[in-house]
């Protein structure tokens, strides 16, 4: 029998060798806004004041309401406010391979913890429904990049819902640890808005970027752990599903078996212990780089699966905790591949099932 899961993770008051990240070349967005809550109380015109078209007594319109909104939640060019920070999964897309990511779109638009991710946003996508993607080297400093944060969440007919860095590598320890001293110290406003993905990889050790990762839970902000176990490796982390299942399970919580450097258990205690409300959130690799054996939908199904029974953690893949996100969609790989992530999705995380929905690996 499976061991049920560890101590549920509390989100906010409600929320290795290293490899290069695949980037778009893209050019900036130019983006537009749709609302969500404020705006009119939709009140019916007073017939003893106003005519049928809504104007006065005297023929003129009646002046829009103000809106006011907290410091956070600025005004959107519809006249609504921003929603509340909440927990989110975060999916990496390439705006321009759309057939590759449809049930993922659909998805997101019945889901609202999915948030589509990119660095230029689709045209139909509405900013409020979407995580824009920047990354630190397309700064000179932690400072430049904070700053660069702020004025694009201040935009109230443009901001999106988050902003992400990609990536906290040991390469950019000092740069992230600058950006997150900056946005607390000068916008905690922006807190839950913004964050990072952490870097993935077999011998990625979250304590050497400590620096980083500290200041970051000190300024509450995001943090994304990239879990992106290759099909190969996990088939040759074991001669039985249940050694290749332990082998996942340590290469997600670190401190155990293959894994003994520090990982994600170790990123959930510094958050306790730094008293952080920072929002933690999982991406699973779904590129033919990380799938790279046949039958590859069964191994994604396993990676659900080994977290919800194995990591300790199981209850993030529900969607009030944020659910899971993925890296990334786009050109690469059969076109089912989303819907079969949706499927897993919804049977692990909407439906909170247990059991396996696909069953072992074929390794052999």
């Amino acid at each position: 029998m499976d061991p049920p899961d560890a101590e549920p993770f509390e989100p906010l008051a409600e929320t290795e060798t290293e490899t290069e990240p695949e980037t778009e070349t893209e050019t900036e967005p130019e983006t537009e806004t749709a609302g969500t809550d404020g705006g009119t109380d939709g009140s019916e015109p007073d017939a003893g004041t106003s005519d049928p078209s809504g104007g006065s007594e005297g023929g003129e319109p009646e002046p829009p309401p103000v809106v006011e909104c907290p410091l956070d939640r600025p005004v959107t060019i519809d006249g609504g406010c921003y929603p509340e920070v909440r927990a989110h999964g975060f999916h990496l897309i390439h705006k321009d391979f759309e057939a590759s990511w449809d049930a993922v779109a659909a998805l997101a638009e019945q889901q609202p913890e999915v948030l589509l991710t990119s660095q230029n946003r689709p045209d139909w996508l509405p900013p409020t429904r979407w995580a824009q993607r920047t990354s630190p080297s397309y700064f000179e400093s932690g400072v430049q990049l904070a700053e660069y944060i702020h004025q694009t969440l201040a935009a109230a007919d443009t901001a999106p819902a988050v902003v992400l860095v990609d990536e906290l590598r040991l390469e950019h320890v000092g740069a992230v640890a600058e950006l997150a001293v900056h946005m607390r110290e000068h916008y905690p406003q922006w807190a839950g808005r913004w964050g990072v993905w952490l870097v993935h990889g077999l011998g990625v050790s979250y304590a050497a970027l400590q620096p980083a990762v500290d200041e970051l839970l000190r300024a509450d902000a995001r943090l994304v752990a990239e879990l992106y176990p290759a099909m190969s490796q996990y088939c040759a982390g074991g001669s039985s599903t249940a050694a290749r299942d332990a082998w996942l399970a340590a290469y997600y919580r670190g401190g155990e078996g293959a894994f003994p450097q520090p990982r994600f258990a170790w990123l959930v205690g510094r958050r306790a212990e730094l008293e952080s409300q920072s929002l933690l959130s999982l991406a699973f690799g779904v590129t033919d780089t990380y799938l790279d054996r046949p039958h590859a939908e069964v191994f994604l199904d396993r990676m659900f699966y080994v977290w919800r029974q194995h990591s300790g953690f199981g209850s993030l893949l529900f969607p009030e905790v944020g659910g899971v996100g993925a890296y990334k969609w786009h050109d690469h790989g059969p076109t089912t591949r989303d819907a079969d992530f949706v499927a897993s999705y919804l049977h692990y995380g909407v439906a909170q099932q247990g059991s396996s929905r696909l069953g072992p690996v074929p390794c052999g």
